[in-house]
């Protein structure tokens, strides 16, 4: 009996990785820019170099599968251990928001886009979670 309580606490207490959208989110404003945006648009370079082929804007999908959620928030936290040890090496793996165009997916941990401490980063990742690029703003 203890056995099957410690069992489903421990279910319970499992951190779901899955953010929640803010209201009128970056993340997917972003994506239906990168998914739609003209070909001669930043966004639309953008697309050409993350792989991207243009789809409509009604297929661009914030995911809510909490495999793919922990898959993105584990790819997204090692990207940012490799490509600075030293600052994130203890950074946990934390909610993140994925938003899929076509076949690769944009993933964001929900730090703040506006103020004066500022600091974010999208990264693009395939389906295979190799990551196909980033891009942010901030101090």
């Amino acid at each position: 009996m203890a056995t099957i309580v410690v069992l489903l606490v421990s279910l319970f207490q499992q951190t779901l990785l899955c953010a929640t959208p803010r209201p009128d989110d970056p993340l997917l404003q972003d994506a239906v820019k990168l998914a739609t945006g003209s070909d001669a648009s930043t966004w639309g370079i953008n697309r050409t170099v993350f792989g991207v082929y243009p789809v409509s804007a009604d297929m661009v999908l914030f995911v809510q599968d909490e495999a793919t959620c922990r898959r993105a928030a584990t790819a997204y936290v090692e990207a940012l251990r490799r490509a600075a040890p030293t600052r994130f090496a203890e950074r946990p793996v934390t909610p993140v928001l994925v938003v899929q165009v076509d076949q690769v997916y944009l993933v964001d941990d929900l730090r703040s886009r506006s103020g004066p401490d500022a600091h974010w980063e999208v990264m693009v990742f395939d389906t295979e979670w190799r990551q196909r690029g980033s891009y942010g703003g901030g101090g």
